[in-house]
């Protein structure tokens, strides 16, 4: 998924209250909301950051360079009066950055003193010059990703490097619930240690896998495959071993119960985020309908608790072959789906135990249909870590 990074300059966080006549009565959290939802519709991971001091938003912004963030959207606000150290700093990034304001500045009478190191600048057309400066934004940066270069930081220098081609796509993740038969508990094990990992992780596209058990809640057992994206799932390598189970997955596949699988896109994932020995995945089943915008606003407010190390939002995909294949018809009661998750990632079981009740509230609010609040389940769960896999490359 493509990141792009907002810096919002001195005075941005009071939209709506200054200067009204020629800002406009629109607030800093309204325009968020509707930038999150283009963010959303552009398959964009918009990071929004609000200061009033230069420093911070260097800061800021040089992390950014070290993230993996792909684009640089800038209000300097403020600071385009005499923010000289911001401009140097953002004549070191080699991402592209495209500098907006809401008001004509020539017809004020205005210069910006960062505006020369931007792509292009976008001024005078009030709220519109977030929008209009985001899908020109996004054009660079496919033009960037066309001619193969990066960003690549050490310290405070950057420097252009190779890369492979970029997919335009998200990540996606194939979400796996369910219970087993106790009677085969052995055989379900060697499996999936031996066989089925190994098998899927040897599909292109595939790059990790984890397993997880429970320590609170049902179904018992989570196990996640992370794809390039939701593309891989329906790729010619993975339906074909779909459609060729091996008898050891045609015996185990048998002994499935509860079972919901979902091929999902990443909607979010924390910036630089790590994975814990503890998960918290809060879950709704289809055919609930979430606020996804509102989801990834909470998600965000989870990630300013200390004992979370990362977070993560999917949304559930279309899946072509959910249900139609060989294996999936192996499994009594069928596949059930997902709608939306909420994953957020800890280091201590007693960490995700205390935060399971917020978590769970968190998605529950951002379900909007009235079937999905009172009729479709809605699951919060805590696992433990059970192993972690990587595609062999």
């Amino acid at each position: 998924m493509t990141r792009i990074l907002l810096v919002q300059g001195a005075n941005m966080a009071y939209l709506g209250q200054r200067e009204p006549e020629i800002y406009g009565t629109t607030t800093a959290a309204e325009l968020d909301q509707m930038l999150q939802r283009r963010a959303l519709e552009r398959q964009v991971d918009l990071q929004i950051f609000y200061t009033h001091i230069e420093g911070e938003a260097i800061g800021r912004i040089y992390q950014a360079a070290q993230d993996g963030t792909d684009g640089l959207l800038v209000n300097p606000a403020g600071f385009m009066h005499a923010g000289y150290a911001l401009r140097d700093c953002l004549r070191a990034m080699r991402f592209p950055y495209v500098e907006v304001h809401m008001s004509n500045l020539d017809k004020r009478g205005l210069r910006s003193v960062t505006a020369e190191t931007a792509r292009g600048t976008i001024t005078g057309f009030g709220l519109q010059s977030y929008f209009i400066g985001l899908d020109a934004l996004l054009e660079l940066v496919e033009d960037d990703r066309r001619t193969k270069g990066k960003i690549a930081v050490t310290g405070s220098a950057a420097q252009v490097a190779p890369q492979p081609e970029t997919r335009a796509s998200s990540p996606g993740i194939l979400a796996i619930w369910n219970d087993r038969d106790e009677s085969i508990a052995d055989v379900y094990e060697r499996w999936y240690l031996s066989e089925h990992v190994p098998e899927r992780l040897a599909v292109p596209g595939f790059l990790a896998a984890r397993r997880y058990e429970a320590v609170k809640g049902a179904p018992r057992f989570f196990t996640r495959y992370d794809v390039e994206s939701v593309d891989v799932l329906s790729s010619v390598d993975y339906l074909a071993k779909l459609a060729s189970p091996s008898p050891r997955t045609r015996q185990v596949m048998a002994s499935f119960r509860n079972m919901m699988r979902t091929a999902c896109v990443v909607a979010y994932r924390s910036p630089g985020s790590a994975f814990g020995g503890c998960v918290v995945a809060a879950f709704v089943e289809q055919p609930a309908r979430v606020d996804q915008v509102a989801l990834i606003e909470r998600a965000r407010q989870c990630e300013r608790d200390a004992r979370v190390l990362g977070v993560q939002v999917w949304q559930a995909a279309p899946d072509p072959v959910q249900a139609a294949t060989n294996e999936a018809r192996l499994r009594p009661g069928g596949d059930r789906r997902i709608e939306a998750a909420l994953v957020v990632d800890v280091m201590r079981e007693e960490d995700g135990r205390s935060l399971d009740v917020p978590i769970c509230a968190a998605l529950r609010q951002s379900v909007t249909s009235e079937t999905g609040a009172g009729g479709v389940p809605i699951h919060s769960n805590v696992y433990h870590l059970l192993g972690r896999w990587h595609a062999r490359v």
